[in-house]
């Protein structure tokens, strides 16, 4: 509603440790499922409106990307995440480039 992008300060990402929420689907796992579960455990919000904007593949890593509205009040709720917040696309934390890059593109640069 506000135009806000959550992004995690995550432990295990040495480089730029902010980054965009995600985790890897279990067998048999259905991809927006996945998602569910995995911002739920790291962030303790639930996701309505979950919506496929895009997919690309990086070497044998392949990134399924949604779009969705959270619910609830979100907090830190895993020991792979510091800390949390809601960013405006103007305001992003220190990311990787090809994040950064990649949230403009999929957002369509409407804000920016």
């Amino acid at each position: 509603e506000k135009e806000e992008i959550l992004v995690l300060d995550h432990y295990f990402r040495l480089r730029h440790s902010w980054g965009l929420p995600g985790g890897f689907i279990d067998h048999s796992e259905q991809p927006a499922s996945g998602i569910r579960r995995e911002i739920r455990e790291e962030t303790n919000l639930e996701l309505e409106e979950i919506q496929l904007l895009q997919f690309r593949t990086i070497n044998k890593h392949i990134e399924i990307i949604f779009k969705a509205k959270g619910t609830g009040e979100a907090q830190v709720s895993s020991g792979e995440i510091r800390e949390l917040g809601w960013f405006s696309i103007d305001s992003l934390p220190e990311m990787s480039s090809d994040q950064i890059e990649f949230v403009r593109s999929v957002l369509g640069e409407k804000n920016g």
